[in-house]
């Protein structure tokens, strides 16, 4: 896994709910619909707010209405592929400043190499637990409140 070291906007933190609770938000990218659906359970228990997709055309217009904290990005996906995505991702001032993790099935250190070159901040192999990808997580969005 590699460390975050990227600049946060100003209203780019999680989301202030009434009560004065924090909810970050995640966009997982995943064309396999159990992967998808596991993540999106498991952070949805962790306290995420959660919008999933199967591919990166369908990112690239959800990223700048949902306003994710962090994007989790399969690279090999049917239509727009997690690099391509990622690129057009970091080429828009609306969505530039999001943090992606790429999650991988592909060899570690191509798809690791592959991946931080297209602007993703953090790369991690599958298969991945989600216990393991909400605490990489976590680290994007620094400390909820209690």
């Amino acid at each position: 896994m590699t460390a975050p070291n990227h600049p946060r906007r100003l209203g780019s933190g999680p989301h202030r709910l009434a009560g004065g609770s924090e909810t970050p938000r995640v966009l997982i990218v995943e064309d396999q619909e159990e992967t998808r659906d596991l993540y999106t359970w498991c952070l949805r228990t962790e306290g995420w707010q959660v919008e999933a997709v199967p591919n990166g055309e369908e990112l690239v217009f959800l990223a700048a209405a949902f306003a994710p904290d962090v994007i989790v990005m399969d690279l090999c996906m049917p239509v727009i592929g997690g690099i391509e995505a990622t690129r057009r991702l970091k080429s828009n001032a609306l969505t530039r400043h999001i943090p992606v993790v790429a999650v991988s099935a592909m060899h570690r250190e191509d798809g690791k190499a592959m991946a931080l070159e297209a602007g993703c901040e953090a790369f991690v192999p599958k298969p991945c637990l989600p216990a393991e990808l909400n605490a990489l997580l976590q680290k994007f969005v620094g400390p909820r409140e209690p």
